[in-house]
């Protein structure tokens, strides 16, 4: 996963497995630890997608704890 702040890359997250954790009624979540969560929501159309990570490792390089991500998913 690319992370882009500003229109510049900003973070990257290796190449990961997502642990599917659930599926109710169409709507997909999946964990990375506890770190981060990913929802697809296939009820919609297009559906959407959405992520989430917390980060816990006292960066002192940014002013914010977590990030979170929203858009439209497209095949």
């Amino acid at each position: 996963m690319v992370v882009f702040r500003d229109g510049s890359h900003y973070l990257l997250f290796p190449h990961i497995e997502l642990t599917p954790i659930s599926l109710q009624d169409g709507i997909y979540t999946y964990t990375l630890g506890t770190q981060v969560t990913a929802t697809l929501d296939t009820n919609t159309t297009p559906a959407t997608f959405a992520w989430h990570v917390e980060f816990d490792d006292n960066c002192t390089l940014r002013s914010y704890g977590s990030l979170t991500y929203f858009g439209v998913a497209n095949n």
